[in-house]
């Protein structure tokens, strides 16, 4: 998919792209992290942010998902290191959107911006990430 989208992405049929990604958002780890990274490149493309608009409410569950969970107590610090990645990586993702000025239209991505991202828990993550991207160029 990601092939597809950086050679091809003038031929693609976005939303049943969209639709393979979104069930990639709910497959493990290592596919949501190539997952992340095609939705934020996605959330730039001109043909594909309105079709990415229009299936962002389905998206908010399993984004939701990755964001709030907790790992068990006994995890290694591989699990931990691999659970930050998945957690920054996510928010990037959602920050991308957050970009996009049609995706306050959207009610579930709005509310996961106000009680998930902003809320106690994530708040001084997601702002680390909104720094972190202010400070690195546009197109890395």
């Amino acid at each position: 998919m990601d092939t597809l989208l950086t050679r091809c992405a003038d031929r693609l049929e976005f939303g049943e792209f969209l639709t393979h990604l979104n069930e990639g958002l709910k497959d493990d780890g290592d596919i949501k992290l190539l997952c992340y990274r095609m939705l934020i490149d996605v959330s730039t493309h001109p043909a594909a942010a309105p079709v990415l608009v229009t299936m962002l409410e389905a998206m908010c569950e399993p984004l939701r998902l990755t964001l709030t969970s907790q790992l068990k107590d006994n995890a290694v610090k591989q699990q931990i290191e691999r659970h930050g990645e998945l957690l920054r990586s996510a928010m990037r993702a959602v920050r991308a959107i957050e970009r996009m000025a049609e995706a306050e239209t959207v009610g579930k991505f709005v509310e996961l911006l106000k009680h998930t991202l902003r809320g106690p828990k994530l708040a001084d993550k997601y702002a680390a990430v909104c720094a972190e991207e202010e400070v690195r160029p546009a197109d890395e």
